[in-house]
């Protein structure tokens, strides 16, 4: 039958109340989005801090390495320099061969630490008792190297050279202090092989001495240069065990020569340094380093700004610096299974891929804001058919392209390559897996449709044309409109005298 007429009061209740629903409806969808924005904030802030305390390179407990199964072979560890009497840095080069000025201008090549007197009778005991610590468990040096190679302690040589000594003056031990700078000189003229463990000052004082040591660890050949974290545990070790010298020096010091030594804050032993010829690169590293670190945290922030730059919508962006993060960590897990540690390159090759595999969120995110679709459901099927094949195909062409340096003979490029197969691989997974399911659902869209219910054909009104009262009511209204029209009237007559 015909659908009943509404009152013209009817017909503006209706109106008003469809659009005060409508209204209802875009405030609690505000709201929807509101609340995911926040969500997906405090999702990807505590990924961050979970990252941040998780997701870490694990590195040796240098400290604990005593043992002849924690160290390295004696043959690939370097020797680090342990000495007194001049300034020194991180760079091994401040070590002197012999302590010099120019004759022009009268500077130094090294500085002089003006906590130096090794003449006093409390440093020569002091030193003394250092060639003790330096073949303890405790030093961070290898234990095969005083075992093996039998290197001479400087002032435990000084010592053996007094007591064989048949002068008079050189009898004594400590040395008298008039005397101290004498007995080192001719100790040195005597054995060659200590020459390079003493420096003189032109007026004949001692200016510095020298120790050597091995270290645990392998070294030698920048083997340390991708494990910036042990270098950094390998630095702290060896400082924080030259800086404890005074304490333990005093703790092993015979009862009656304990007496003799000064408070440790007054040692002799505070003037020198201790340098390994690998921490020159400490500085240079950890300073590259960190500049890629923060390249990798910014990545996400400019893949969130040139997102939000095409599609305009929040949380879309949110979702993207989620996937984003989740991709960051999946690789970083995957790089410490495979065995990489992010050294130089390594770092720089991650930051450039992956800013490179954002392109994929940046079309997936395109497609899905751009498609004529209502529903986040086949809003995102529909941007997954159509940038799947492109994507997909991105990612095939870049694996193809970097496969070969997977047999690479240089490490740097054969980690290079495994770095960019891995996060090409991942961030595939991420843009059309993960991305893609999150825009399904915290994407801009509704839910479902509601009006669009499926009705049998059974059930459905036949159109008013069709039934019997339909069609002659239509046969009425047409022959009311004809009579009551001239033009029609005039041209039936036409028609009908022609007829005739």
């Amino acid at each position: 039958p015909p659908s009943p007429q509404l009152s013209p009061s009817c017909a503006g209740s209706a109106g008003a109340a469809a659009a005060s629903s409508a209204s209802r409806s875009r405030i609690a969808s505000a709201l929807r989005r509101l609340v995911v924005c926040y969500l997906l904030t405090a999702l990807g802030a505590s990924m961050l801090i979970v990252a941040w305390d998780l997701v870490a390179f694990s590195s040796p407990a240098l400290g604990s390495a005593t043992s002849s199964a924690d160290e390295a072979p004696l043959s690939e560890t370097e020797l680090c320099h342990i000495v007194w009497g001049v300034k020194g840095g991180i760079r091994s080069s401040a070590v002197p061969d012999g302590l010099e000025w120019d004759g022009t201008s009268g500077e130094k090549f090294a500085e002089i630490d003006a906590r130096w007197h090794p003449a006093s009778a409390a440093a020569q005991h002091e030193l003394l008792l250092v060639c003790d610590q330096l073949e303890a468990e405790s030093a961070p040096i290898h234990s095969e190297y005083y075992a093996s190679l039998s290197p001479k302690c400087l002032m435990r040589a000084l010592r053996s050279y007094v007591a064989a000594n048949t002068s008079a003056t050189y009898r004594e031990w400590p040395v008298p202090e008039a005397d101290f700078d004498a007995a080192v000189a001719e100790l040195v003229r005597e054995d060659s092989s200590l020459r390079s463990s003493v420096g003189f000052a032109l007026d004949g004082r001692v200016a510095w001495l020298r120790e050597y040591g091995r270290s645990k660890l392998a070294a030698g050949g920048g083997a340390l240069l991708n494990q910036p974290e042990v270098m950094d545990e390998y630095v702290r070790t060896w400082k924080g065990w030259f800086e404890g010298l005074p304490l333990a020096v005093r703790a092993a010091a015979p009862q009656g020569v304990s007496q003799l030594l000064p408070e440790a804050d007054e040692s002799v032993l505070h003037a020198g340094f201790v340098v390994c010829r690998s921490w020159e690169a400490l500085p240079t590293l950890q300073a590259f380093l960190a500049g890629v670190t923060r390249a990798v945290l910014l990545t996400p922030a400019f893949c969130m700004g040139a997102i939000f730059l095409f599609v305009k919508d929040i949380p879309i962006c949110y979702s993207a610096l989620y996937s984003v993060f989740g991709t960051i960590l999946v690789v970083m897990g995957l790089l410490y299974l495979a065995g990489i540690a992010f050294g130089p390159i390594e770092s720089l090759s991650f930051a450039v891929v992956v800013g490179l595999a954002v392109d994929y969120l940046v079309h997936i995110s395109f497609a899905f804001k751009n498609s004529l679709m209502r529903e986040r459901y086949f809003k995102s099927r529909a941007a997954f058919l159509a940038r799947s094949s492109s994507i997909f195909a991105a990612a095939v062409t870049t694996l193809c392209a970097v496969t070969p340096l997977l047999w690479a003979r240089i490490q740097p490029l054969r980690s290079f390559g495994l770095i960019f197969a891995i996060v090409s691989v991942i961030s595939l997974i991420f843009a059309l897996g993960f991305f893609n399911a999150l825009l399904m659902i915290a994407g801009p869209g509704v839910d479902v449709i509601h009006s669009t219910a499926v009705v049998p054909l059974a059930q459905k009104p036949r159109p008013a044309a069709l039934t019997d009262a339909g069609a002659d009511a239509n046969a009425e209204a047409e022959a009311s409109t004809d009579s009551s029209s001239p033009l029609r009237k005039q041209s039936r007559g036409g028609v009908e005298a022609d007829a005739d």
